[in-house]
């Protein structure tokens, strides 16, 4: 692990994703963030190559007002050959242009302001803006970082409004609301941002939700607000993860969650090595020369907090 030269203590990254990966196997949690890994881009299925496609058409059009740009930035994105044709009506370019200008022309997300963040003299528009969270604890350092979809203003109140862009079908939009209401990830992007505005009391958060088609596309734009209760579970939430992380590496065991080996109809990457016991031998088993391989997209944070964690 990296160690932070401002304390000397060792490096844990987190995200929203690794968090849910470490409660469902702290094991296989291990293996991919308390050891060198080296391996290549895991690569991504259709969902996730499309969904990034209509991420970037999205951003595009919030940065430009310009819907040959958003177009264009979908093309250039769009893995033309799916993997499977099955597919073609929700994930092929003709959906996702019927979609995005949906978006553009039948929501409400055009009639808000993308805000503009100041960094080194420049505007950056706050579309993808990388934020990270330091918090100390006794023998561990942690970074919990993440990349926040849209940052709007509200144009009724006038507050910044931090959106998550989710795609998907119309299968999976089913009780999207209830699925995204008390959604962690949404939250953990509201907090720090206006810790950073220096702004108290209860925010709102967004859910934008984009259902694919090349017919009959839809959009579900839920806007939840957070209060100082949703604060305190939230921030109960990651530092009590915090702590057991640190718990386990302060016993070198790391237990493992047989509930995940299988998930999404695909076996643990680390499914033949979950034998071993203890982070070295675990390190000398998948990689012994400790040298990186793929590390996922760089991120440079526009603005850092920092918290304080307990032993």
């Amino acid at each position: 692990m990296e160690i932070c030269q401002r304390t000397g203590k060792p490096i844990v990254e987190l995200s929203h994703s690794g968090l849910a990966s470490f409660n469902s196997c702290p094991k296989r949690f291990a293996f991919r963030k308390m050891v060198v890994n080296f391996q290549n881009d895991r690569g991504s299925s259709d969902a996730a190559s499309v969904g990034t496609a209509m991420h970037e058409g999205i951003q595009e059009y919030m940065r430009t007002r310009n819907l040959a740009a958003a177009l264009e930035a979908v093309a250039l994105h769009h893995p033309i050959d799916l993997a499977s044709n099955t597919n073609a009506s929700q994930y092929g370019l003709e959906a996702c242009v019927w979609t995005l200008e949906h978006v553009i022309h039948n929501s409400e997300l055009p009639a808000y302001g993308l805000v503009n963040f100041i960094r080194d003299g420049k505007e950056v528009p706050a579309t993808e803006i990388a934020f990270m969270v330091e918090i100390e604890f006794p023998t561990l350092m942690f970074h919990l970082r993440g990349f926040v979809d849209l940052i709007v203003q509200n144009p009724q109140t006038g507050l910044f409004l931090p959106l998550d862009i989710k795609t998907t079908t119309e299968r999976g939009a089913m009780n999207m609301e209830h699925k995204y209401k008390w959604d962690w990830q949404v939250t953990s992007y509201g907090i720090p941002l206006n810790i950073l505005l220096q702004n108290s009391g209860d925010f709102e958060t967004g859910i934008f939700g984009v259902i694919m088609s090349d017919r009959e596309p839809r959009v579900i734009f839920s806007r939840h607000m957070r209060s100082q209760h949703d604060i305190d579970a939230y921030n109960y939430y990651l530092l009590d993860n915090c702590r057991r992380i640190e718990q386990y590496y302060r016993d070198n065991v790391f237990p493992r969650g047989p509930n995940a080996c299988v998930s999404y109809g695909r076996v643990c990457d680390y499914h033949a090595q979950c034998a071993v016991e203890g982070l070295e031998a675990m390190q000398m088993l998948v990689n012994p020369s400790r040298k990186p391989g793929y590390v996922g997209r760089e991120v440079d944070p526009m603005f850092t907090i920092r918290m304080e964690g307990t032993s």
